[in-house]
């Protein structure tokens, strides 16, 4: 029994082993450093084993140079002699040589040996240097065709020294061994090589294992279920290992030791933590605006009270669905998120519409969009204002400012127009009064002329001259009595885009303002030179017209006045320019007195202004600011020199945004 439970722990224990080892780094270790020793290994065993093989090679070919020098004097003999028995002997005696597999006997080409017949035995070359078999019997030579045993020849000179001591070669002797030969004789080397390696090999894998397993993939396992641990919140877990006796710690050690310091750390903070996201929770719960946190896929992370008020909808309902689902209203503004996302700036549309129950119709909103990206983090804020309230209170304090600069136009217009109505009136009723035949005056020089003044008068009568002269001074004083009323007449203009020519716009702003300065601000125009740089001769873009007028009318008015107490030359500069792909820059400069530098950063406050109490509200500016940046999202700067000049810097696009409002 004891014997049982004993190899089923031994069992548990080994599978423990394979599974930790399956997919430990250890094994990936393993993987690595003997694929390396593997090839090292083999490197080393083939280059030991090339070594044998050619030391083998050597001693072979020092052999062939013995046998030589053992027959060399014996052979000459015989072939000067002509000894074809002798020569055979000799030839035979070499073939039974265990290191040679061949020997070819090749005579001089000035000597004759008719009578001899075997001049190759075994494994030789032929004339054509084929290895080719040469029975040593019957001398029939056959093709030889195993690849593996290549020849190694060697062959010398058989001389023969005459009796004047001069040496004359009689012939060549070839003796072949064979790399089989040489194969053999260190086999039993290749064989202990390959031995000593597979033995070394399994011993290191088994050391290394051993090692890893010991070292790394028990310690590295013990970590991971003590990381597990820790994600399931026991913050109290702590690792422990065998501390060496000279107290030198190991990086697993270091590594354990570090991660018990973690631990606690996280510990003593996690209450700092939950504190810190309970302040959150409440900064972003009573933020004045609604607010809504979401990640790229448009799932909902955050929803606070203001979005409930707003929607009626409450956060558990809204948290973790997408936020077409829970907010499908928003869906004609996700181009702000994926824009906010792309260029990872702050995206932004004012007085849009977003229709959730009936009581929205009416309302407009303030949507800005904020981006957070951290690396592959991609999360966003959207913020949506109520501005229905504060919209109205601009566009009350635009119809204020724009009634105040039809009044002052108006009263220019009416002073130019009344004086050639007055001079029509007075023409027609001094001709009228000339032509009157019972005018003492107009009867003495009738007299005086002999012509029959009633007569002409009864003829002009009757042609109706007079009735057309009395309609014309009747039109002339209509036409007093509508500029009169002019001044009482306001038009509130609608909010429609149209695709207007800007330049005239421009110019209708020119002539209005050099009315209404010459009028109410003491200042002749006239002497103003008015410079134009316009990139073409017509630039059309969508906007209000009126209230594009109103800007340039209020900026050119600014600048007429800003030139009053100038002396010298007087100039208003106004340049029309493309910027980029799809917008124009407007710019409306002046060279005169200039902006304080602590009133420059001011000049776009509502009731703002550096004029004397009672001759400026402080609106004009402010509203062409709400004009050109909320209305037409376009951009408004002021650069400004005391002294020097000022300088407007308008931004429209040429076409505005479809979904903006």
């Amino acid at each position: 029994m004891k014997l049982m439970q004993t190899k089923t722990k031994s069992f548990k224990a080994l599978k423990s082993l394979v599974h930790t080892l399956k997919n430990s780094i250890t094994r990936k270790l393993l993987v690595v450093v003997f694929s390396f020793y593997l090839i090292l290994t083999l490197a080393v065993t083939l280059i030991q084993m090339n070594f044998e093989y050619q030391w083998s090679k050597k001693q072979t070919i020092t052999a062939l140079k013995n046998i030589h020098t053992m027959t060399q004097e014996g052979l000459s003999q015989a072939l000067w002699e002509f000894n074809a028995t002798q020569i055979e002997a000799i030839m035979q005696g070499m073939y039974t040589n265990k290191l040679l597999v061949g020997v070819k006997l090749e005579l001089d080409k000035q000597q004759s040996m008719s009578d001899f017949t075997k001049t190759a035995i075994g494994l030789v070359e032929n004339d054509q240097h084929k290895t080719v078999l040469v029975d040593p019997k019957t001398q029939e030579q056959s093709a030889y065709s195993a690849k593996f045993e290549k020849l190694i020849p060697y062959k010398f000179n058989i001389e023969h020294t005459d009796s004047l001591g001069k040496n004359q070669t009689i012939g060549v002797m070839h003796l072949y061994s064979s790399n089989k030969i040489v194969f053999n004789q260190v086999k039993d080397s290749y064989l202990l090589l390959i031995v000593n390696a597979i033995i070394k090999t399994i011993a290191l894998w088994i050391i290394f294992l051993w090692a890893g397993y010991h070292f790394i993939s028990q310690p590295l396992k013990q970590l991971n279920q003590a990381t597990k641990s820790l994600a399931a919140g026991n913050w109290n877990i702590e690792l422990a290992y065998k501390k060496k006796a000279s107290g030198g710690k190991t990086e697993i050690n270091t590594l354990f030791d570090s991660f018990n310091e973690m631990t606690h750390k996280l510990f003593a903070t996690q209450d700092k933590l939950e504190t810190s996201r309970n302040r959150l929770n409440n900064i972003f719960d009573t933020m004045p605006s609604a607010l809504i946190f979401i990640d790229q896929k448009y799932t909902i992370l955050g929803w606070n009270k203001d979005m409930e008020s707003a929607t009626g909808i409450n956060s558990e309902n809204a948290l973790g669905r997408s936020l077409l689902d829970v907010y499908a209203a928003f869906t004609d503004y996700t181009y702000l998120i994926d824009k906010a996302y792309k260029n990872n700036s702050q995206q932004q549309v004012k007085n849009a519409k977003i229709i959730v129950r009936e009581q929205d119709i009416n309302k407009l909103f303030d949507i800005e969009v904020y981006p957070i990206i951290n690396g592959d983090l991609i999360e966003a804020v959207i913020r949506i204002d109520d501005v229905t309230a504060e919209v109205k209170r601009e566009a009350d304090l635009a119809q204020v400012e724009k009634l105040a600069s039809v009044g002052a136009l108006i009263a220019g217009v009416a002073h130019e127009i009344n004086n050639p109505l007055g001079s029509i009136m007075q023409g027609t009723q001094n001709v009228l009064r000339r032509l009157d035949p019972e005018l003492e005056a107009n009867q003495t020089v009738a007299k005086e002329l002999g012509i029959d003044l009633p007569a002409q008068y009864q003829y002009l009568e009757k042609r109706e001259i007079t009735t057309f002269l009395t309609g014309i001074h009747t039109a002339g004083e209509r036409a007093s009595s509508i500029v009169k009323n002019m001044l009482k007449f306001t038009r509130r203009s609608t909010a429609d885009m149209v695709k207007t020519n800007i330049l005239e716009l421009i110019n209708d702003g020119l002539q209005l303002a050099s009315t209404d300065v010459t009028l109410q601000e003491k200042t002749d125009f006239k002497k103003i030179s008015i410079l134009k740089d316009y990139y073409a001769p017509e630039v059309y873009i969508e906007c209000m017209p009126i209230e594009i007028q109103q800007v340039v009318l209020n900026l050119v008015k600014n600048a007429a006045q800003a030139l009053e107490n100038k002396s010298g030359d007087k100039q208003i500069t106004i340049r029309v320019s493309q910027f980029g792909a799809d917008k124009i820059q407007l710019i409306i400069a002046d060279n005169g007195s200039g902006i304080a530098p602590d009133s420059l950063d001011k000049v776009f406050q509502p009731f703002f202004t550096t004029k004397p109490v009672g001759q400026g509200t402080g609106l004009g500016l402010s509203v062409c600011r709400n004009i050109i940046v909320q209305k037409h999202h376009g951009d408004m700067i002021v650069e400004s020199t005391v002294n020097v000049g000022t300088k407007f810097i308008i931004t429209l696009p040429f076409i505005q945004e479809a979904k903006s409002n």
